[in-house]
């Protein structure tokens, strides 16, 4: 069945056909969906909401397959590996637990600490964490045996946001208002490879073999960094106001940018030129998301709409209507289904 299933503020999952028709409706979370993902059959959803749970759903029926108990913490964000058989929660208060999706159980509860988690990482594999914490340092968990492998330094800036190669060799790391870096944690004393300066609000590898990272300043740019040179390959013009995130495909052909000046624009990795511009609706563009194959995109408006572009045709395909609220987090199927959570 060809759908697209959705999520939204104080309401449960919608699916409608790729026809915009509305195919079925249950009631879900109660408070703000701020993290989702999918399974690769796109056939089982996980979301995270302030002050309740996570919930896992069945997509086509709309029915609680289970939910994580014990959770009484604000709930911030999740990862989840690659086999989506693991899930990796974070709250505000410093708590982080991984749970077992299939079971509903909790697998690990990992040391309380005093600082907030502003970001964290979960390896493909379910290894390897990565902690981006407040009070200015980085730590890299073996998740098996609940060890803290390395404990990163702060530069003198607090890290807001952090990424995990596929490989889980390296991660990538924004410090605030200062720049990025990108850390092997191979080596028994993490190494620093390379580092840019700059104000950047958020970060993603290029494709599945990481040779290159994107990152989007805090005015109206967005740079594609070659790790191995140290240099910036690419720079991203054209925005007219802050870029609120990017997503890569995951073959590393296009990478997509979604910005205050109420758009999301298309590049080409290969030459940084712009491939498409796709307007989204007056009152602005909360999220966006790609397809594995770069040839579809989905802009989620602050309207409650979904909007579904063709790549290659540079046309829209399909407006979904039918949220309560608008629509903030999203997460995509490799045959060019999308799910969408809302906030």
């Amino acid at each position: 069945e060809q759908c697209v299933v959705s999520v939204g503020v104080n309401d449960g999952p919608r699916t409608f056909d790729l026809k915009g028709k509305p195919l079925r409706f249950v009631a879900g979370h109660h408070n703000v969906v701020n993290g989702m993902a999918l399974s690769a059959d796109g056939r089982t959803a996980i979301a995270a909401s302030f002050s309740e749970c996570v919930i896992v759903r069945d997509t086509m029926t709309g029915a609680e397959i289970r939910r994580f108990g014990g959770i009484v913490n604000s709930i911030v964000r999740l990862d989840v590996s690659e086999d989506f058989k693991y899930a990796l929660v974070w709250g505000n208060d410093g708590r982080l637990t991984l749970w077992d999706i299939d079971t509903g159980g909790l697998m690990r509860t990992f040391p309380e600490r005093k600082a907030m988690i502003n970001w964290a990482s979960l390896s493909d594999d379910a290894h390897t964490a990565a902690l981006a914490l407040d009070d200015g340092t980085v730590e890299i968990w073996s998740v098996n045996d609940l060890k803290l492998k390395a404990t990163i330094p702060s530069p003198g800036y607090k890290p807001d946001h952090l990424k995990l190669s596929h490989e889980a060799d390296r991660v990538a790391v924004i410090y605030r208002s200062y720049g990025a870096s990108i850390i092997d944690i191979t080596k028994p004393v993490p190494a620093q490879l390379n580092f840019v300066w700059g104000s950047y609000g958020s970060l993603c590898f290029v494709g599945d073999e990481a040779l290159q990272l994107a990152l989007s300043d805090t005015s109206h740019g967005a740079v594609i960094w070659d790790i191995a040179t140290e240099k910036v390959t690419y720079t991203l013009s054209g925005h007219e106001g802050m870029i609120w995130d990017l997503r890569s495909s995951n073959d590393g052909t296009k990478l997509i940018t979604y910005s205050q000046d109420c758009t999301a624009r298309v590049w080409n990795t290969w030459d940084g030129s712009c491939a498409l511009i796709c307007p989204g609706p007056d009152s602005g563009v909360k999220a966006c998301a790609i397809s594995g194959d770069g040839k579809t995109v989905a802009l989620a408006g602050m309207d409650a709409s979904l909007r579904i572009w063709s790549t290659r045709e540079a046309v829209e395909c399909r407006t979904f209507f039918g949220h309560w609220g608008n629509v903030t987090c999203m997460a995509t199927l490799p045959d060019n289904r999308f799910a969408v959570s809302g906030a």
